[in-house]
């Protein structure tokens, strides 16, 4: 009996810590960043849709709340060749985001802000124990760092980019799944639709694996939360899944290019549609990765699969975004497992995570536009290049030590 207190006393004192924790940083956030430079410009478009929603009873993808969205990001009406900066998410993401449309902006953006930088820990504890890797110390601080202040990922909290958000919930969803919590796997996994773009091909592949695994209760509990939070999305916004897609095409008009479209015309002289040709290659690789786990039910390759369908999502798709790499963090512990097996290479994890820290950095810096501070092309290739091909030759690791879809009772990952 006592120890079931001081269990409790514990989780209670640390959650009082932590609560203490992040309202201090919140406060620090907005009182030095968020106040005094205004920024996290792809969450303003979210919480303004969401306020203009909840405070001022306007369908968010209505003109008087794009309106609402474009005084408040440019001070005027957007003009036709600038970013519309339209709300053009589920309806469910104001549901999510609500409680913030109750303080102003500058608030909003500190508490996302800090929620993100929370998450991204949180994620990454998760990856240790669903790979069963354990770090030293030193290795812990480089990877505690790295989660908070690489690139792609830091890019992301500065632009309050929703995307992350979707990694931490792909994070739980594996996780759950490895450890037999189905519910939670399923409940995260549906949170994580709140980017689609992010999750149009890995979503479908991991509903159709747990439909081979017989995992009915992670199906099951998949469809029930989607239906909950479309169902209320269309009670609250009848016209939500339309209004939702005549914004997503208007995109096109005004989206700066694409970069798969600048490396073929402006970079190789070729036709833009010659994109197809790689983009084809890339999703018959995947498909052929999903007919192994699917067709042939070589389970243990779905964690190997997955990952290549997240690397396919970043290359062959309309839209990509670099702080939807933050996603690249689950093989990037796996690889620092790897390397980890024997104390002597454990510098060369560090070695690793050093060269795609400061690789990162010194590409952007040396290719940002200086006038317009906007990245370059190139930003959207090496990442998810690299991830693919260390995926080719790293696959029969992936199959013996990666194998972590599937009942926990069952993994074949060692340690």
């Amino acid at each position: 009996m006592k120890t079931g207190r001081t269990s409790w006393m514990k989780w209670i004192v640390l959650g009082g810590i932590g609560t203490i924790i992040f309202v201090l940083m919140v406060i620090t956030v907005h009182d030095y960043l968020t106040e005094p430079f205004p920024g996290h410009a792809d969450f303003y478009s979210r919480w303004e849709g969401a306020r203009s929603f909840w405070i001022d009873g306007l369908n968010p993808y209505g003109a008087e709340a794009s309106l609402n969205i474009h005084m408040g990001f440019y001070g005027r009406p957007a003009l036709p060749e600038e970013d519309q900066v339209l709300f053009a998410y589920p309806m469910y993401t104001a549901i999510l985001i609500a409680p913030l449309v109750l303080v102003d902006f500058a608030w909003a953006a500190a508490i996302i802000m800090v929620t993100m930088m929370a998450l991204s820990i949180m994620a990454l504890f998760m990856l240790f124990d669903l790979f069963k890797f354990r770090p030293n110390l030193i290795q812990m601080v480089f990877l505690g760092v790295f989660a908070l202040l690489h690139y792609t990922i830091s890019r992301g909290f500065i632009l309050g980019q929703l995307g992350f958000i979707s990694y931490v919930m792909y994070v739980i969803t594996f996780w759950g799944l490895h450890k037999e919590r189905d519910t939670l796997a399923a409940v995260a996994l549906a949170i994580a639709t709140i980017k689609p773009q992010l999750g149009f091909l890995i979503v479908p592949f991991l509903l159709l694996w747990g439909l081979r695994a017989q995992r009915w209760q992670f199906v099951g509990a998949f469809i029930v939360s989607m239906l909950v939070l479309v169902g209320v999305s269309f009670v609250l916004v009848p016209t939500w899944l339309f209004d939702m897609w005549g914004q997503v095409t208007a995109y096109t008009e005004y989206a700066p290019p694409i970069p798969s479209d600048v490396l073929f015309e402006d970079i190789l002289g070729l036709p833009a549609n010659a994109k197809y040709i790689m983009f084809a290659g890339l999703w018959g690789l995947m498909l052929f990765g999903w007919y192994q786990v699917l067709v042939d039910k070589q389970l243990d390759r779905a964690m190997w699969v997955a990952v290549i369908t997240l690397a396919v999502t970043n290359i062959a798709s309309p839209v990509i975004a670099t702080p939807h790499f933050a996603v690249f963090m689950i093989p990037l512990i796996f690889y620092m497992k790897l390397l980890s097996r024997r104390p002597a290479h454990r510098r060369w994890s560090l070695a690793l995570l050093a060269i795609i820290f400061i690789g990162s950095w010194v590409l952007f810096a040396t290719t940002v536009d200086r006038e317009t501070t906007l990245e370059s092309w190139i930003m959207a290739y090496p990442e998810p290049i690299l991830v693919l091909v260390s995926l080719w030759f790293t696959r029969h690791e992936w199959w013996e030590r990666g194998a972590v879809l599937q009942p926990a009772s069952e993994s074949k990952l060692t340690t």
